[in-house]
């Protein structure tokens, strides 16, 4: 099975079985883990703190309150999507037994990561990064094999050829093998290029011509894209960037925003009251500023005027230096400037 479960699927008769014996099973199942990882819908459980001998996925599509290192019991059917084995519950179908668990990463080579600790939390020391693709798969490297690391965050100051310790869980993806890490302090460097501190410098990253993408995912085929797309990639790679540098990342969308996909039709034509979905995104991801494009224009003021009260609402600032009122005033601002503290300096960016 290659379509993930739904979270309204019916459960059924939920047999209560250990990870080990789920990774195996059909049907419907009650299991108990530890939370190793939570990366998304992605929440990954494994049977013991220490040395586990079994691990799984739990699909958590329903948003199911789950942390790092809580103790739960969940129940749901079981599928395998795309290789990884996985377990669905629906809304109220995890319960947390306790909290604040200390999962140890078990030390392995990259040659001994295969399917029978799929789902595990490892970790490999003094990995050789031979690629470095935050939006894609990185490549690290050591003795024994090589392996990909799928949409790493961004780690301050690693470079190609540089070395580190790297704690992942395994995970697969059809026929490939492959790790998921949760956090940039997941990779820590252990040799390599020195690079200067992430406080000495400002990182500006703009995106243009979004077009209503959201996720990385084509209205017209119904399935991802032959290349990423989408808010959501450039949010895990924005969150990296503040991660390593909180204080010095200022984001701008240049325009042409609200038109492209069935998505933005819908609150464009259609549902004119709710919170419009690309200022509701692009405020979670902390956009400081939003440029209006030609195609911010093509639905009428009033849609154009609801998108900007969103993007306000949101704290953006909506930009456009071009473009009047009937007495001149300007319609937007003109232009924004932000202060950022760099070695103790005030430093001002204008856009």
């Amino acid at each position: 099975m290659n379509n993930r479960i739904d979270n309204q699927v019916p459960v059924g008769i939920a047999v209560p079985m250990t990870i080990a014996q789920a990774r195996t099973a059909t049907g419907s199942a009650t299991i108990t883990g530890f939370v190793s990882s939570v990366n998304g819908s992605n929440v990954f459980i494994q049977d013991a703190l220490v040395s586990p001998t079994a691990g799984i996925c739990v699909y958590n599509s329903a948003k199911n309150t789950i942390n790092k290192g809580d103790q739960i019991t969940v129940s749901g059917p079981l599928s395998m999507y795309s290789g990884l084995v996985e377990i669905t519950p629906a809304s109220g179908g995890v319960t947390t037994i306790s909290t604040g668990n200390v999962v140890t990463p078990k030390e392995v080579a990259i040659g001994a990561i295969s399917d029978t600790i799929q789902g595990q939390l490892v970790k490999i020391k003094n990995a050789k990064f031979t690629n470095i693709d935050n939006s894609g798969s990185s490549m690290i490297q050591d003795s024994t094999g090589t392996v990909a690391i799928y949409t790493m965050p961004v780690v301050a100051g690693l470079s190609v050829n540089d070395t580190a310790d790297v704690t992942a869980i395994v995970t697969r993806y059809t026929t490939t093998l492959e790790l998921s890490v949760s956090s940039a302090t997941d990779v820590v460097k252990t040799g390599g290029t020195v690079i200067a501190p992430p406080a000495a410098t400002i990182s500006i990253v703009a995106t243009s011509d979004v077009h209503g993408n959201v996720l990385n995912f084509d209205y017209g085929t119904n399935a991802a894209p032959s290349t990423g797309q989408g808010l959501a990639k450039v949010s895990t790679y924005v969150n990296g960037l503040r991660t390593a540098n909180p204080n010095n990342v200022m984001l701008i969308d240049n325009g042409d925003t609200v038109q492209g996909t069935p998505l933005v039709y819908y609150y464009n034509m259609i549902d004119k009251t709710t919170l419009y979905p690309m200022a509701a995104v692009m405020g979670a991801m902390k956009y400081d500023t939003a440029t209006l494009g030609n195609h911010e224009f093509n639905y009428g003021m009033d849609t154009l005027n609801r998108i900007i009260t969103g993007y306000t609402s949101q704290g953006m600032h909506v930009l456009s230096a071009n473009t009047y009122n009937t007495d001149n005033t300007n319609f937007v601002e003109p232009y924004y400037i932000k202060s950022f503290t760099v070695n103790d300096k005030t430093v001002k960016v204008g856009i």
